[in-house]
């Protein structure tokens, strides 16, 4: 909406992309309460996937890839 009217205001631009960073993995975290986007076995593929430990990856490889 602010730029529409042509306003600038640089805290609301760093705002806004800068908050997906810590809204996205939250987002994530909020999810792991119910597992909805776990896979457990057995199952026909006998394939597992725990969303807390691809988050944990993820968060890893994203703030300290040096690390690894």
């Amino acid at each position: 909406m602010l730029h529409i009217f042509k306003v600038n205001i640089r805290f609301m631009t760093w705002i806004r992309y800068s908050a997906w960073m810590i809204l996205y993995p939250l987002g994530f975290i909020f999810e792991e309460a119910n597992e909805k986007f776990s896979i457990f076995l057995p199952n026909a593929m006998n394939f597992s996937f725990y969303m807390p430990t691809f988050l944990r990856l993820y968060l890893n490889l994203a703030f300290f890839p040096c690390k690894l």
